[in-house]
């Protein structure tokens, strides 16, 4: 017997990476439900990070996210490659120093996974919530849909050669 994808995948890959991100922010809110979710990448040049994703695009727009700085955040992350789970102000401000929109906007925890492909992280996933909202259970649904994610960014990132016939 064949294994087969979800309708909803499918219909998601076949219409690009903008229906897969919007997929991925329905599941992630679905079974985890973060307030804010967020896909970042590293830019063309590596010296910052685009926000490709947002499901707040008024407070948290796409394009530059944030300049590339050697921070105990970005080593974790990116050199790393481990999660980032911060359930309260404090922990938010141990990772993130100078870092307070999150309060300004009603977040008081944050959860980052690095999205990692052939070893190599490729963007982060980062979701908020209210404080403490990240418990054992919805961290792993989160990473539950890291391959999505995974999909996602590279089917934005692709350039697909397509055929023309004469």
């Amino acid at each position: 017997m064949q294994a087969r994808l979800p309708r909803e995948l499918t219909e998601a890959t076949s219409r690009g990476a903008g229906a897969l991100f919007s997929l991925l922010s329905e599941r992630l809110q679905s079974d985890a439900g973060p307030l804010l979710v967020t896909v970042l990448v590293p830019g063309a040049d590596g010296s910052r990070l685009d926000r490709l994703h947002s499901t707040d695009e008024e407070n948290y727009p796409l394009g530059h996210a944030d300049s590339v700085a050697d921070t105990k955040w970005f080593r974790h992350l990116f050199r790393r490659g481990e999660p980032i789970v911060a359930n309260d102000h404090s922990e938010i401000a141990a990772w993130l120093p100078g870092f307070t929109e999150h309060t300004r906007h009603g977040y008081g925890s944050l959860a980052n996974f690095p999205i990692i492909v052939s070893g190599r992280v490729i963007g982060i996933v980062n979701a908020m919530g209210s404080r403490g909202h990240f418990t054992p259970e919805r961290l792993g649904m989160i990473s539950s849909w890291l391959p999505l994610a995974a999909l996602a960014i590279l089917v934005e990132r692709a350039e697909p050669s397509v055929i023309v016939l004469p």
